[in-house]
């Protein structure tokens, strides 16, 4: 995180007042997203009609932060136009159980 904007912010400028401006939607996007999920699941039959079932599940397993954009519609005449403030998305488990009847 540091003061380099992600894009190049001086290509926008403020619209005249009363006025909109034309910037399209979805100009400026923020960094790629990447993201890697994993599950393990292993049923076990309890009789002819029960089973239980474990289960364990990781979100973002390589823990690769998610770059945030400081409220990227924002105004463009602020010092913090563009600028990546955050990180978000920490690695995080859960384990499970189930039982089919």
């Amino acid at each position: 995180i540091n003061d380099t904007p992600w894009f190049d912010t001086s290509v926008y400028s403020a619209p005249p007042a009363n006025t909109f401006g034309n910037v399209g939607r979805n100009s400026a996007s923020g960094p790629s997203f990447k993201n890697l999920d994993a599950s393990l699941f292993k049923q076990f039959r309890i009789s002819e009609r029960m089973q239980f079932e474990f289960r364990a599940e990781a979100f973002s397993v390589t823990n690769s932060p998610r770059w945030q954009l400081n409220n990227p519609n924002t105004n463009v005449n602020e010092s913090n136009f563009g600028l990546i403030r955050g990180a978000g998305g920490n690695r995080s488990m859960q384990l499970g159980a189930k039982l089919s009847f």
